[in-house]
């Protein structure tokens, strides 16, 4: 009750998670976007870009960045994986919508 409560029945608990999350991918050499608060992206030769929409993310870029990036978030969070997009065809689904991974990526 008291974990719940703190997440989700406190005032301040979506600018807080926001802040936690900020300041964990700021540790991993990501930059929040001035245009877009909710995306993030890496400098340099890393390509993984990352969404984060309430608690849910959406990674995207080269696989190998995008596992190393998944890898770093789960030392210090508790994520669970709802789908990986590799292969033309899969499906996901991001805050309701379906996703299909196509041939042009």
């Amino acid at each position: 009750y008291l974990v719940r409560k703190a997440l989700y029945g406190y005032r301040w608990a979506p600018r807080l998670w926001q802040n936690h999350f900020a300041a964990l991918l700021t540790r991993l050499a990501r930059r929040r976007l001035q245009s877009e608060p909710s995306w993030f992206t890496a400098d340099g030769r890393d390509q993984s870009h990352l969404l984060v929409y309430v608690h849910d993310l959406l990674l995207t870029g080269r696989k190998r960045d995008v596992e190393a990036l998944a890898a770093q978030i789960q030392k210090d969070l508790d994520v669970k994986v709802v789908a990986r997009l590799e292969a033309p065809g899969d499906k996901g689904a991001l805050l309701g919508k379906e996703i299909v991974r196509t041939e042009a990526g």
